[in-house]
């Protein structure tokens, strides 16, 4: 079990908790369907039992099991995690981006109302000068 494989349960076709007579079940049952022997004109056939065979070969014993469950809790969590983060991440650049354009409509809005404000004062001015 050097690489990791998540996939054992789907592969075998059983939920988590199967017991191990529906894994043995489940295994002879994709044996039949999938050996080399009555599959030879399926290339895929090969890859898809040894697939099947290095998961039963953990599925089916209890220590084995025990590590693989372990370590597919640990990857679920470590998938969990990376999911929590990518989601932070994503708020944190809708929150700056909803920021940015808050400000920049601030600023528009202030531009306008300083340049409307400048504009009446200059008007109010210039009146002033004319009348004296």
């Amino acid at each position: 079990m050097e690489n990791f494989n998540p996939n054992f349960y789907s592969i075998i076709g059983v939920p988590i908790n199967a017991t191990q007579e529906e894994i043995k079940k489940a295994y002879r049952s994709l044996a039949k369907q999938y050996h080399p022997d009555k599959c030879a004109d399926n290339p895929e056939a090969k890859e898809k039992m040894c697939a099947i065979n290095e998961a039963y070969e953990v599925l089916s014993e209890p220590v084995k099991r025990g590590v693989y469950d372990q370590r597919l809790h640990q990857h679920t969590q470590n998938l969990n995690y990376i999911e929590m983060e990518r989601q932070r991440q994503s708020y944190r650049q809708s929150s700056y981006m909803h920021q940015r354009r808050a400000n920049t409509n601030i600023n528009t809005f202030l531009g306008a109302t300083l340049g409307a404000a400048a504009l009446l004062l200059l008007i109010a001015t210039i009146s002033n000068d004319s009348d004296g």
